[in-house]
């Protein structure tokens, strides 16, 4: 399958935080990988970061399926789109929680990840491809 090949299955997986203290701002990065498209990638959220106790941290968390709420979507579909990465925010208390939103501003997808880490923070930016992977040995299916 190629990154125009839309589904609706994607899950996503926490990868790396990097954070760049000197311009406040941090870059984080999570595999995603959809079984009916048959393709993974890495996806990056960028931007201002605000928050406490932030480092960078190489995650070792399970994989959530992702909510698609503007229905089945590719790797191409995700342009620049706005949003954000929580971290223990009060209304996703130990979790990694993100969303993507269209142009309009409603939401492209969102994601909720356990994650009791006890760093709080929010990244506010833009979401990006970075890197298209293949399935297999990205993910353990």
């Amino acid at each position: 399958m190629a990154a125009d090949t839309k589904a609706d299955d994607w899950f996503i997986a926490a990868h790396v935080l990097r954070v760049r203290t000197s311009s406040g701002t941090a870059s984080i990065s999570f595999k995603i990988g959809s079984r009916v498209a048959n393709i993974a990638a890495l996806l990056g959220c960028s931007g201002p970061i605000s928050g406490s106790g932030v480092s960078d941290t190489d995650f070792q968390l399970d994989s959530q399926l992702m909510r698609n709420i503007s229905g089945p979507w590719s790797l191409k579909d995700v342009k620049g789109h706005r949003g954000d990465v929580t971290q223990n925010v009060s209304f996703f208390p130990d979790a990694l929680s993100g969303a993507a939103f269209n142009k309009s501003g409603s939401v492209f997808f969102n994601f909720e990840i356990p994650n009791p880490s006890s760093m709080t923070f929010t990244i506010k930016g833009q979401w990006m491809g970075k890197m298209v992977l293949n399935l297999g040995t990205t993910c353990v299916i």
